[in-house]
This record gives structure tokens, C-alpha cells and sequence, in this order.
């Protein structure tokens, strides 16, 4: 372990330029304690277990075990793992990891393939490449592509690549009701934080337990102020089983979407899924909520979209399962301008379910405005708001109205200090070739340059050295060939005498011809021109 703890409250600190490869690093705390309260908290990580007050920047890790071991059953065990830092109080910028694994196993469990716990301040600049997170607990799990759980200022610029993550309970004893998330990217979010500019490729996510469980393609849990420029195409699973009761959820971007703690609605703006989503469970009254985009949505959505599969299945007695090509299910909502074409479906013994091309339920209060779904290729005809729409009408551009749809793409602009976009939002190629997409997923137009216009063609230049010869009510022409065929090769000749209009047709190369019926004693000229591919010439 380079540092096992780091702090400092005094300005300018830095922890910084420290790289750790190839190493195991693992903590083993008992459940021997002095007093029945006793507890022992764990924080792990391969450069620190705790960092406090430090301005942290330029961390690097990679091919490293990380592990967290707390078996105490009962008290405070809080067990942040991180496969750079364990838990952190500070600015930091600039983590890079490679091909490390996180485990942790604990009462308490939190696991980030960078960061356990974030508790104060922002994150920025995090690069995660094939992370192994697993968290494991009977009670809460958390486990996070980037990071377990956040609770500062926020998040920003961060790629996870190629991730297996994974919350549950451990097998095979039996987990007691409790919290588990899994993110591509962050377990959970909690209140006041932004989360913008994350991207998730090529990463499965999964969350299993009982009570309450959620899945993510970048936010497992999420109550954000502010969210934007999300993107994930990964596989998000959700399983809940063997509980009286569970809400159970599973979307392309965020599993659940929660907010009004402090009576705010939080928006979810110019992000996109292409993942596909699923949740199950065989609770007695399971609620399951799957949505290509959100499985529960509290807030609202703008200017996003989601074309992965949602899926969700509740075969408890009394379960009920709700899916929608965008949102599963939302209260409180505002969805304005987005659309889908996933294709959503449900099922459930008890015969609650709902399914929307769009949204499956909309609980009241709220609004669906100028959003669409693709009726073709989700299979749905009917939704809790928005408009169905054919294939061939999500892409004509006309068809999204109110959307400022550009046609083609321009460089999107973006104001305040996160660099959110500002309007317009949408970019189209053409009319019938593409659905629309989001400006700012282009550093360069996506859409095929025109064909280059034909070269232009030309025809022979004139024949030469035309000479006729006079005969008896005929005359023999020849002539010479053009300087010039032109575009093509000359196929045919033409002659023409003035007057009569009396002529002959040659095939190249013949040269020459007798024109008959002209009158004896009448002065003739006559006239020679090529024809090729690109017509008569002179």
C-alpha cells in the first residue's frame, strides 16, 4: 500500500503522481469484538485506504487485487473499497485504472473500480479500463464501474470500459432484506450532486438481494441535481428473490431516479442507452420497474433517447411488472422532447402489469411532451404518453415537432461551467435515412458527405477533310476522322447534303458513304459529324 492514509486540513496539500501495478493488496477484520458494540471499520484501496483534506491528482493503477474483508456482523463497519482509494474527502483529478479487481465483502459493503466512497467535493478526469467490482453483503451492497457511492459536488468526465460489476448477497446463505445497487459507473448518487459527462461501453452490470435493488448502464441509485451527457451501451440486470416485498428496478442509463427530498425534481438532459435493461423477481409483492433508458423515473427527461430492450418480469403472487421503451414507471415527472425503440415487454402471475411503447405507467402528477416511439420495432402500440411513430416516420425530421431538428450537424455550444449543451439539441442527416441524434455525440458530422457530381462528358470534335465526289444523280463523301472522340469512342457518322436533307449512316470506323437521288447539274455541300456517348458532336 503506497499510503494506508493520508490527511491534511491545511490549504494546497497535494497527494499526487503515484502509480501502483501488480500488487495484492488486502484488509481482514474479524468478528471478534471487546463489547457487543464494538466495531472496525475497513477502508481499502491499492494507493490509499483514506484520503482527508488532500487535493488528489494523477493516480494510476493497474493488474492489482484489491480486497476488503469485514466479516463483523453487527456495529459501524463501514468497509469503502476503491481500486485506487478506499474513501476520499477532497479534490481529485486525473485516476487511471487498468485491469484491477475490487472485492469487497462486508455488512456495509461499498466497491468502485476507482474510488469506494466520495463524501465531499468533485471527482474529474477518470479513465476505467476492464475494472472487476464485486461487492458483497447481507445487508447493503453498493458497486460501482468508477465509484461505489458519491456524496459531494459531483462527477464528471469519466469512462468505464469493458467492466464486469456486480452487487449482491453472498452465496449460498440467505441475505436479510436491504440495499443493493450496482452502476456502470457509480452505485449511487446521493442529493445536491451533478453527474455529467459519463460514458459506459462494453460493461455487464448486475444487482442481486432483496427489498430494495437497482441496476444502472452509468447510475445504479441516482438523486442528482443535475444530470447530462450520460451515455451506456451496457447489459443491466436486476434480481430480487425469496422477500415478501421488493422494488426492484433495471434501465439502459439508471436503475432508479429518485428525488423531492428537498422538494426538487431532478431532470436528466442530453444523455442516451443502447444497452439492454432487465429485472426479475419471485418476491410475494415484487414491484419491478424496467425502462430502456430508466426503469424509475422521479423527475424529468429531456432531449434523450433509448433504442436498447427493457424486459421486466414479477411471478410473485401479488407482483407486478411495468416497462416502457424510455421509462418503466414515473411519479412527478416531466418527459419532454426524447423518444425510443426499444421494444418493451412484461410479465407477471398476478396480471398487474403495464406496458408502454414509451412509458409504462405515468403516475400522477405528470406530463409526456413531444416524445415519440418507434411502434414498428418495439412492438408496442399503446404507452402511458407520447406519440407511436413507424420506422420510416422517426426519420423523417419532420415528424419530431418543436424539436429544432438541424439538418445535417453543427458543433453543439454549451454554457456554465460543466459545459452543458444548450439548444439546438438535434441533429438529422436526411429526411429517411437515420433516427436523430444528439449534437454533442460528434466532434465531426456522422452524416455521409453528398456523392461528387459526375465529371462532365463531352462530344467528338468535328470530322475533317471532307471531299465529295460527283457521280450520276449521286456523289461519293469521305472524310477524315475528328481530332478528338471526346468523352467515349465515336460509334457513328453522319452525313447530310444541303439541299434535299439528303444523307447516309456509317459505323465507325467506316469513313465514307454514296448518298443517291440528288438531281444532276444541282451544286451540293455536304456536312459530316461523330457521334459518341455524350452525343453529336460538330
Amino acid at each position: 500500500v503506497a499510503v494506508a492514509y493520508a490527511e491534511d486540513y491545511g490549504a494546497g496539500s497535494t497527494l499526487q503522481n503515484i502509480t501502483v501495478t501488480n500488487s495484492t493488496i488486502r484488509s481482514t477484520v474479524s468478528d471478534v469484538r471487546i463489547w457487543s458494540q464494538h466495531s472496525r471499520r475497513s477502508h481499502v484501496g491499492a494507493v490509499s485506504g483514506q484520503v482527508w483534506g488532500n487535493k488528489v491528482s494523477g493516480l494510476t493503477t493497474s493488474n492489482n487485487i484489491v480486497q476488503n474483508l469485514n466479516y463483523q456482523s453487527t456495529g459501524a463497519n463501514e468497509s469503502p473499497t476503491g481500486g485506487i482509494i478506499g474513501a476520499s474527502v477532497g479534490q481529485m483529478a486525473l485516476f487511471s485504472s487498468t485491469d484491477d479487481s475490487v472485492t469487497v465483502f462486508a455488512a456495509d459493503a461499498t466497491a468502485g473500480g476507482v474510488v469506494g466512497d466520495v463524501w465531499s467535493d468533485s471527482i474529474t478526469d477518470i479513465d476505467v479500463t476492464r475494472p472487476n467490482v464485486l461487492a458483497v453483503s447481507r445487508y447493503e451492497a453498493l458497486a460501482g464501474g468508477a465509484i461505489g457511492y458519491v456524496s459531494g459536488y459531483g462527477v464528471s468526465h469519466v469512462r468505464v470500459v469493458d467492466g464486469v460489476v456486480t452487487a449482491r448477497p453472498p452465496f449460498p446463505e440467505v441475505q436479510r432484506a436491504g440495499w443493493f445497487q450496482a452502476g456502470g459507473a457509480l452505485a449511487e448518487t446521493d442529493y445536491g450532486n451533478y453527474a455529467v459527462d459519463i460514458d459506459v461501453s462494453g460493461t455487464a452490470v448486475r444487482s442481486e438481494g432483496r427489498s430494495f435493488v437497482n441496476a444502472g448502464g452509468v447510475i445504479g441509485y441516482g438523486n442528482d441535481d443535475t444530470t447530462s451527457l450520460l451515455t451506456s451501451n451496457a447489459t443491466v440486470q436486476a434480481v430480487s428473490s425469496g422477500d415478501d416485498y421488493s422494488e426492484v428496478s433495471a434501465g439502459g442509463l439508471v436503475g432508479f431516479k429518485g428525488g423531492d427530498l428537498f422538494g426538487y425534481t431532478p431532470v436528466i438532459t442530453s444523455s442516451y442507452a443502447t444497452g439492454t435493461a432487465t429485472a426479475w423477481s419471485d418476491d410475494t409483492g415484487a414491484q419491478v420497474w424496467v425502462g430502456g433508458l430508466i426503469g424509475w423515473l422521479f423527475g424529468g427527461v429531456e432531449n434523450s433517447y433509448s433504442t436498447g430492450d427493457a424486459s421486466a418480469t414479477s411471478i410473485g403472487p401479488a407482483g407486478i411488472a411495468e416497462a416502457g421503451g424510455l421509462v418503466g414507471a414515473s411519479q412527478r415527472v416531466t418527459i419532454d422532447r426524447s423518444y425510443s425503440t426499444g421494444a418493451a415487454t412484461v410479465l407477471t402471475t398476478s396480471g398487474d402489469d403495464t406496458t408502454g411503447g414509451l412509458v409504462g405507467t405515468v403516475y400522477s402528477p405528470g406530463a409526456v411532451t413531444q416524445s415519440y416511439w418507434n411502434s414498428t420495432t418495439s412492438g408496442q402500440a399503446v404507452s402511458d404518453g407520447g406519440t407511436a411513430l413507424t420506422t420510416a416516420q422517426m426519420t423523417d425530421s419532420t415528424s419530431f415537432s418543436g424539436w429544432n431538428v438541424v439538418d445535417g450537424w453543427q458543433a453543439q455550444t454549451d454554457t456554465g461551467t460543466l459545459s452543458l449543451p444548450t439548444s439546438p439539441y438535434w441533429g438529422q442527416c436526411d429526411v429517411n435515412s437515420g433516427l436523430p441524434f444528439l449534437l454533442w455525440e460528434f466532434n465531426v458530422s456522422p452524416c455521409a458527405a453528398p456523392p461528387p457530381p459526375p465529371p462532365p462528358t463531352y462530344p467528338p470534335s468535328n470530322p475533317r477533310d471532307v471531299v465529295g465526289t460527283a457521280g450520276d444523280e449521286s456523289a461519293f463523301v469521305a472524310w477524315t476522322p475528328p481530332v478528338s472522340s471526346g468523352s467515349f469512342p465515336v460509334t457513328t457518322y453522319q452525313v447530310m447534303s444541303t439541299p434535299d436533307g439528303k444523307g447516309c449512316l456509317t459505323t465507325a470506323p467506316t469513313v465514307s458513304c454514296e448518298i443517291n437521288g440528288l438531281t444532276d447539274g444541282m451544286a451540293y455541300t455536304f456536312r459530316v459529324r461523330a457521334l459518341n456517348g455524350a452525343g453529336w458532336g460538330p
